[in-house]
């Protein structure tokens, strides 16, 4: 008996139509056995005896071969989709990031939803400053906000984002641009705890300007980040 898995999809894509001789195959993850003969009252003659379970069900070569080609179109869809042009990753893990507005590409519904491997395969900008919550320089790490807005397909003036404890305040996507904020995932190298305002904290350089050393950006350096909406 010959085994027609077709690699992880498991469908019959060539058949061996020997007459008499019976093979495999996987459909939906249902196996099925197959046999081509000669069976009377067909129009050419030649059609199949299906088997699975406990039931056996005749149907011409026809019929059976358009059943196989819709499966196979059904089953690799979702991963032509992944292969277009519009397609972008799904998440995998936890979503830490859901983007949701003026955005040209999106996995889940209407929304774009980062899980935090996304987050750290894009580009990341690490800087050192001071900030108003910490007594010391901290170094930050993470994707750049505009990088971010890039991978989405944002397409707006401005962001409005929102913290995992309600907090919300609305982002020029000119900082994105113009000041290199970021969206950090990591403090002095370690992820960052929900109670250590994790795990995502937009912060702009303040040290690299004396501009942004002020209740208006700092207003916007939101902690606890999980939600983006882009108008």
């Amino acid at each position: 008996m010959a085994d027609l898995r077709a690699g992880a999809v498991g469908l019959p894509l060539f058949f061996d139509r020997s007459h008499g001789k019976t093979q495999r195959c996987v459909i939906f993850g249902m196996t099925l056995r197959l046999r081509w003969c000669n069976l009377p009252g067909y129009p050419d003659g030649d059609g199949v005896i299906l088997s699975f379970g406990l039931g056996t069900h005749i149907m011409n070569k026809r019929v059976w071969l358009g059943v196989a080609a819709a499966a196979v179109v059904w089953s690799a869809a979702p991963a032509w989709s992944q292969q277009s042009g519009s397609s972008v990753a799904a998440p995998k893990g936890r979503v830490v990031l859901t983007v949701t507005g003026n955005i040209a590409r999106t996995n889940m519904g209407q929304s774009y939803q980062f899980d935090m491997d996304m987050i750290d395969a894009l580009p990341r900008r690490t800087f050192t400053t001071r900030t108003p919550w910490y007594d010391k320089p901290v170094t930050f790490s993470g994707p750049r906000l505009a990088d971010v807005m890039a991978a989405v397909g944002a397409k707006g003036q401005s962001i409005q984002a929102s913290a995992i404890n309600d907090y919300k305040i609305t982002i020029p996507m000119s900082d994105a641009i113009e000041h290199g904020v970021i969206m950090a995932s990591r403090i002095d190298g370690q992820r960052i705890p929900v109670r250590e305002k994790g795990p995502l904290f937009v912060v702009y350089p303040f040290d690299s300007s004396a501009t942004l050393r002020s209740s208006v950006y700092y207003e916007r350096s939101i902690w606890q980040l999980k939600s983006m909406h882009v108008e």
